[in-house]
């Protein structure tokens, strides 16, 4: 791993390079650069990296044994950088006119006073205790859970350290089936370590797309609860988390089922590419710090989905025609032809050809040939699913 030391500004700039900044926090990178006080700059920074965690673009880390008081840990889930970050020692300066917009310093505010926000932070290293069950709580048909700042010593691993393996990068999707193989690792953590039976992961191949579904522990794709509509209304539309302690339970939609369920949004900014399903075989509440354990994956998996996806667009689409190229093609010819021999199936593959394609291009040049391969294309996605 790559690291550099770098003076306030030049955090500053380097951060200045992300897309996900509010018009607040544009104006306040603006401001802060045009300040001549290197401490208050540093104030500045430490108030807009609380801005970014606040709203999940960031995810606090736990600081390490050795830190200092003021050096705080954070971690970019769409790039995968990691910002350790010294805030001055002294308390700020008065404000100046420039820095008017600025944020109010994060030291000046405990952190206990900041919102309570959905992506949870990591609570300082410290030895594993033991599992212990869930927390008793009322029952209900569903609850809407906001996950606390802070997730419990328990899922640290053997060295006091984050869970590393929820930091592992979910490969290029070509299908749903390697979505599932990438989601293995979070799955198997997320298992171990909480009383949940199985995770579920669903995702969205473009916006207003119905949910699909990746292959699940069994290697066969479970579809979605979607709990008479709450899901979609909540969790897809509001970005919500659902708690349903009793599937059984009235009003769940999922009469007749047995067990519990959390279903949260899997959304980095104001992208949302699924939703992550825990289930455990048994009714009864999961404790509050299990359903952090769970936000921080679906954070995560969040991020790496929306990397996936760029890098999947990058190598397998063709930028004229929006379609999947040769390359795609030639992979998942094969992945289907071993599929229908694993199970015993078979391959129809059916071939298109633009007669007299040549012509265009001759008679009404190069531009016009493209224009026809790109309304070809735009016929082909709007009749064939996906």
């Amino acid at each position: 791993m790559r690291k550099e030391r770098l003076t306030y500004r030049e955090l500053l700039r380097r951060l200045s390079s992300r897309s996900k900044w509010t018009a607040d926090e544009r104006r306040a990178v603006q401001d802060l650069l045009a300040v001549p006080e290197d401490d208050l700059v540093g104030h500045g920074l430490a108030a807009l990296f609380e801005s970014l965690a606040s709203r999940r673009a960031l995810l606090r880390l736990a600081p390490r044994p050795g830190d200092s008081a003021g050096l705080r840990r954070y971690l970019d889930p769409e790039t995968d950088d990691r910002w350790a970050f010294a805030a001055p020692a002294s308390s700020p300066p008065a404000p100046s006119p420039p820095a008017a917009s600025v944020p109010p310093p994060a030291a000046a505010a405990p952190v206990a006073a900041a919102p309570v926000v959905a992506a949870p932070t990591l609570s300082p290293a410290a030895p594993a205790p033991a599992p212990r069950d869930p927390a008793p709580r009322p029952l209900q048909a569903v609850e809407f859970v906001l996950p606390q700042p802070g997730v419990a010593r328990r899922f640290l691993d053997d060295a006091g350290e984050p869970l590393a393996t929820f930091f592992s990068i979910i490969a290029a999707r070509r299908s749903a089936d390697e979505l599932g193989e990438s989601f293995e690792p979070i799955r198997a953590q997320l298992l171990a370590r909480t009383s949940a039976t199985d995770a579920r992961l669903h995702f969205l191949s473009e916006v207003g797309a119905a949910l699909e579904s990746a292959p699940g522990r069994e290697g066969l794709p479970q579809n979605a609860h979607l709990l008479g509509g709450l899901v979609v209304k909540h969790v897809i539309g509001e970005r919500s988390t659902l708690h349903v302690a009793n599937l059984a339970a009235r009003g769940t939609g999922e009469e007749g089922r047995s067990g519990a369920l959390v279903s949260l949004p899997l959304a980095l900014g104001e992208r949302l590419v699924g939703v992550l399903e825990i289930l455990r075989d048994a009714p009864g509440a999961f404790a509050s710090d299990e359903i952090d354990l769970f936000a921080l994956a679906a954070q995560v998996a969040a991020g790496s989905l929306v990397r996936a996806e760029r890098l999947e667009r990058l190598i397998f689409v063709d930028k004229l025609t929006g379609l999947y190229n040769r390359a795609y093609f030639d992979d998942q010819i094969e992945r289907e032809i071993e599929r229908a021999n694993r199970t015993g199936t078979s391959v129809a593959l059916l071939m298109a050809d633009l007669d007299h394609f040549k012509k265009i291009n001759d008679n009404f040049g190069h531009q016009a040939g493209d224009g026809a391969l790109a309304h070809l294309a735009s016929i082909f996605r709007g009749n064939i699913r996906q």
